[in-house]
């Protein structure tokens, strides 16, 4: 018998590098795929079930991460949303920007959403808005950088100091009795704009309002680094090792560029497969899994989820649909700068993909 960390460095060999085939027809090209697949990556290669079996003792005894719960898959019951949701003010808090790469400025716009469930009688909270934007003019100093590698960190710092000032502003207006939770879109602590979420984090613990928040793409390495295989993800691990309607158990998922000295805040996560087989993360500070416990986070997010038709988060969903700028917005926005740009004299305000295509979003959220 291997180890675990063995049992997953198995599929290293043959996997990476080109892959260069006959011709370029597209049939050619899945029967590749369907090979390395096949060969590399199905289940009984890339988590063998001596990695299944071990995984119950070996998780917990000898690793460095720190789990919070001590089952290796645990249920997710169906809940009643509207019985969870009895009686509380949630809001969800989401952000969205477009990008405009022309002559002679990079500029980012974003604004954030929000949106709020009330299930109370009185106190009930109203909010369907979008009430903060920014703009962020992006230079470049000092030794060339690649533009479209610098637009994404700006972007994503940006989207953080949107959504986490929105959460700030919006809270310190209310009585903190008026509010249960905050769902926030994305990880607890974004990598670009770290600051900013933290700031935000510890707001919220000083005023004693949980937040959760709701990864839907991550790319997060912590538990495979303990295994000795960073090369995947730990949702590479969690979509195979989990089922529709199973989670896994809490943990301290900490980033080592970022430092957080206060245990009350540090990120603990756990990942759920919901009952329609999409993959996500749950990131709640450190004293929220303390106070509230594991039980009544799932239920909060599995009601959620339900409310979402059982695939992703149901108030992120209505906080993005107001944040995202309308076509026509985007439209109306890249002929105004255009206006703009030629007024002050530039013949070519544009790159040719923004003629093409118009403004973009590039962010990539996952983390």
């Amino acid at each position: 018998m291997f180890s675990v960390a063995e049992s997953v460095t198995r599929v290293n060999k043959n996997t990476t590098g080109f892959h260069t085939l006959k011709d370029g027809d597209l049939n050619t090209i899945i029967k590749e795929i369907s090979r390395i697949v096949r060969e590399n990556y199905r289940g009984n290669y890339l988590f063998t079930q001596d990695f299944i079996e071990q995984l119950n003792s070996e998780i917990f005894n000898g690793l460095k991460v720190e789990f919070l719960e001590y089952e290796a898959i645990m249920d997710v019951p169906q809940l009643e949303p509207h019985k969870v949701f009895s009686d509380l003010n949630i809001m969800a808090v989401d952000g969205a920007s477009v990008v405009f790469k022309g002559h002679p400025i990079r500029l980012i716009v974003a604004r954030s959403g929000v949106f709020s469930h009330s299930q109370r009688l009185t106190n009930v909270l109203r909010l369907n808005t979008t009430p903060k934007s920014t703009l962020r003019i992006i230079e470049v100093y000092g030794e060339f950088l690649d533009i479209d590698d610098l637009i994404r960190k700006v972007e994503s710092e940006t989207l953080a100091y949107i959504e986490s000032e929105t959460i700030i502003e919006l809270v310190d207006k209310m009585d903190v009795d008026d509010i249960d939770y905050v769902f926030h879109d994305g990880p607890l602590y974004f990598p670009n704009g770290f600051e900013y979420t933290y700031d935000m984090v510890k707001f919220l613990y000083e005023k004693g309002v949980p937040i959760i928040s709701i990864v839907k793409n991550s790319y997060s390495r912590t538990i495979m680094e303990m295994l000795g295989n960073p090369r995947y993800l730990d949702s590479d691990f969690f979509s195979f090792f989990l089922k529709p309607g199973t989670r896994s158990p809490f943990f301290v998922n900490e980033n080592p560029k970022q430092e957080i000295k206060e245990t009350e805040l540090k990120n603990v996560s756990s990942y759920y497969m919901t009952p329609y087989g999409a993959l996500i993360r749950i990131d709640v500070p450190y004293w929220v899994f303390e106070d509230y416990g594991a039980t009544k986070i799932i239920e909060i997010v599995a009601s959620d989820i339900s409310l979402g038709n059982g695939k992703h988060s149901y108030l992120l969903k209505k906080a993005d649909r107001i944040a995202k700028f309308t076509e026509y917005e985007r439209k109306k926005l890249l002929r105004e700068l255009e206006f703009i740009l030629s007024s002050a004299g530039f013949n070519e305000q544009s790159f040719y993909n923004h003629k093409r295509w118009g403004l973009y979003a590039t962010r990539k959220r996952g983390l």
